[in-house]
């Protein structure tokens, strides 16, 4: 999301705009010590103004490795927060072969 290393045909912060979003699930998150973090702000005020949903979490830290492991837990549940939680409504495996 930095201004000046991604145009505007590439950057989030603007290629989503003119575009439907509907129906697509958004997850901002960024540290309070990230030297992105005014560009997500913006990211997540500028969504809100259109009344696109979305998550939006700030939480300690900086623009890291530590950072994003330390919320892995948070994005694995978040991505599998739609999946069905009864292994009964998954298809059987089939092996190839057998």
């Amino acid at each position: 999301l930095e201004d000046t290393a991604a145009g505007p045909a590439i950057n989030p912060q603007y290629s989503w705009q003119g575009k439907d979003l509907s129906g697509m699930r958004l997850y901002l998150d960024t540290g309070d010590a990230d030297w992105y973090r005014r560009n997500f702000e913006q990211l997540h005020t500028d969504l809100a103004a259109a009344n696109i949903p979305h998550e939006w979490h700030l939480n300690e830290g900086t623009h890291e490795d530590a950072y994003w492991a330390g919320h892995v837990r948070d994005y694995l549940l978040w991505y599998t927060e739609l999946w069905p939680q009864e292994r009964a409504s998954y298809p059987r495996c089939q092996v190839n072969g057998g």
